[in-house]
């Protein structure tokens, strides 16, 4: 079965008030600490500039290894495996880190390193492109087709970098791009001044590949190996295993490659890395109970969420812990059901809690508990051998509260009579178990668990 196209989106946090990047082929600047797994992001702070950075961690040892019949040995002996993609912004320009496995080998000439970067901006125009450039063979995904190509090539033995736009019309572009070229490097770093892009993107999402040739002295990607799919070496996908088989067939023989991945990315002018992107908090009544839901966009460093409760105004506490997903860009569900809640006004937040104790408070969600109906509560829930049991009913009448455990078996009756109000009684000397509590009125039947520990 094919693999298909993947989008990644993530926020890039960009702090305009700050620095610039200086491009010199070295990660020297680039501080942030990368993610521990293979085909995984996230944000970090890190440029010495102060600009925050978006990191991508490739997978090690997925480069194209069928090169065996083509090109310089260079090509057979050591393709080219990128094992970091970094981003950061400033107000003036885009900039990117490509880290590979220091296997350069040759600075310049046949088999020179050669970095493409697409960049595809939300206004369609009527020429965008799907070829990457150098007559490489190769393809971005469908729905990612360029409207500008910054490529880095030394095939020629001159570093040459440029922008090419639709119709490949190409214009070099002022930023400065180095490449450490060396086997003690194995970096390329990039600077691109957003004039050179169409202009800065405000809160518009860019949609980007990135991908890696071997040039040669034309400056244009090396092709061959066994049922080519095109010249790419390496490039950022999260399918995992050789690339060759991350490469769509784009052609009936095969000589064409497609790729199957791309990022969605939209860079935000704030002075904070967002560690939770909240997009919804909402709650709703099921009969006396509050059932809660929230999600999240993405989330960083996250240790999960607290579920404070107020109710009639009083002191905020804590009712549940929501484990985070710790770093995601995918879109998170969560959800909570509260026990019967007592007649009055009910009010409550999430308290995000990061991995290094931080926290941040969301805004509150308020349900009113009518008094018209019956409610049952028991506090505190778990206990540890005495459970209060609170019954409120809506008008007199005759009321059974009683315990079950959770083969169904009797095992107390709580109260039996008549009750005007409410009804308090206490769930004690049972052994450690689960319980289920049942009130039953003339009017109304209700039924909440209990949990007794040792």
């Amino acid at each position: 079965m094919r693999h298909a196209i993947a989008l990644l989106f993530f926020l890039l946090v960009a702090v305009p008030a700050k620095g610039q990047v200086i491009v010199d082929g070295s990660a020297a600047e680039w501080g942030g600490t990368a993610p521990t797994t293979s085909n995984d992001s996230t944000y970090s702070s890190g440029t010495a500039a102060g600009l925050n950075e978006f990191i991508w961690a490739d997978a090690e040892g997925d480069h194209r290894t069928d090169f065996n019949s083509n090109g310089p040995d260079v090509l057979r002996v050591n393709a080219l495996d990128i094992l970091e993609l970094r981003l950061a912004s400033s107000a003036d320009s885009l900039y990117y880190l490509v880290v590979t496995d220091s296997s350069f080998n040759v600075a310049s000439g046949n088999g020179a390193p050669f970095f493409q970067l697409s960049i595809q901006r939300p206004a369609a125009p009527a020429n965008r492109n799907a070829f990457l450039a150098g007559n490489s063979n190769n393809l971005v995904p469908a729905n990612a087709e360029w409207d500008f190509l910054a490529i880095t090539r030394l095939g020629s033995g001159n570093l040459d970098h440029r922008i090419w736009r639709d119709s490949y019309a190409a214009s070099s572009f002022t930023g400065r791009v180095r490449t450490g070229g060396n086997t003690e490097s194995g970096y390329i770093e990039g600077s691109i001044p957003w004039d050179s892009l169409g202009g800065t993107p405000g809160a518009a999402i860019l949609r980007m590949t990135a991908s890696l040739f071997r040039a040669n002295e034309s400056d244009n990607a090396y092709t061959g190996g066994d049922n080519s799919r095109g010249g790419v070496m390496d490039f950022v996908t999260n399918t995992t295993g050789n690339t060759y088989g991350a490469l769509e067939p784009a052609n009936a023989n095969g000589s064409q490659g497609r790729l199957d991945f791309a990022l969605d990315v939209q860079f935000l002018e704030s002075s904070a890395i967002l560690p939770v992107e909240l997009t919804a908090f909402e709650g709703t009544l099921s009969g006396n109970a509050a059932r809660l839901s929230w999600v999240t966009a993405s989330e960083t460093n996250n240790a999960g969420f607290y579920v404070e409760h107020s109710a009639n105004g009083a002191a905020f506490r804590d009712v549940h812990f929501a484990p985070g997903f710790g770093t995601t860009l995918e879109a998170r569900s969560y959800a909570f059901t509260t026990p019967e809640l007592a007649p009055g006004v009910h009010t409550f937040r999430l308290r995000q809690t990061d991995l290094d104790g931080a926290t941040e408070l969301s805004s509150t969600v308020e349900l009113a508990v009518s008094s018209d109906v019956a409610t049952l509560a028991v506090t505190p829930n778990p206990s540890r051998g005495l459970t209060n049991v609170s019954l409120a009913v809506p008008s007199a009448q005759q009321v059974t509260v009683s315990a079950y455990d959770v083969t169904g078996r009797l095992v107390t009756t709580l109260f039996r009579g008549a009750a005007d109000a409410s009804v308090a009684a206490t769930l004690s000397d049972v052994a450690p178990g689960v319980y289920v509590i049942v009130a039953e009125g003339e009017t109304f039947r209700l039924t909440t668990s209990a949990t007794v520990l040792r």
